[in-house]
């Protein structure tokens, strides 16, 4: 799945076509999945990993948010839109099986989210992360994500070529507006 950093950029970018939504409440629905350790219940898995159907069940996400706030619900819907795409175009496409072979290469995995910051960062540009704070089950996240941002230095990559991280989030501020517009109209 992407970083928290991707998260917060994809939303950032999305919000200059969503002018009607709440756009603190839509950044803190897009990082919220990952407020938890419980990632099976916030991130609605369904299906198995070693028979690689496992998948992000949005319809279930939409039916079971129909009480939260509409900014927030399209924020965290987002999440998992993006979620989905990396985990059909990256994960089971190829990093699945990579890590299965070789378990340390979770871990590098990881290691280039990390060197990737400095370039999400850049593409952030001024932030003001002390709007997302008021929300205190989020402000530890809001606070690591921060951090996050604060990187300035681009790092070596070991299993992804930046190249191919910038093309996922172009990928993901593209499908995850389609897909939020979609849910807005049947909203509205």
């Amino acid at each position: 799945m992407g970083s928290h950093l991707m998260h917060l950029v994809i939303a950032n970018e999305m919000l200059p076509a969503l002018s009607e939504v709440d756009e603190v409440a839509f950044l803190l629905g897009s990082l919220a999945p990952d407020a938890t350790t419980e990632k099976e219940a916030s991130h609605y898995y369904a299906g198995r990993h070693d028979d690689l159907s496992r998948r992000l069940d949005l319809s279930q996400y939409w039916i079971d948010s129909k009480e939260e706030d509409f900014s927030y619900r399209l924020g965290y819907y987002a999440h998992l839109v993006a979620d989905e795409i990396w985990l059909q175009g990256f994960y089971k496409g190829w990093l699945k099986e990579l890590i299965t072979q070789d378990p340390s290469k979770q871990a590098a995995y990881y290691a280039d989210f990390d060197a990737y910051n400095a370039r999400l960062s850049e593409r952030l540009g001024t932030f003001d992360f002390e709007r997302l704070k008021g929300n205190p089950e989020l402000v530890e996240l809001v606070e690591k994500v921060e951090q996050d941002a604060a990187m300035t230095e681009e790092g070596t990559y070991t299993m992804f070529l930046p190249d191919q991280l910038d093309g996922y989030v172009d990928t993901c501020v593209r499908r995850c507006l389609e897909m939020v517009k979609r849910k807005r109209a049947m909203l509205v």
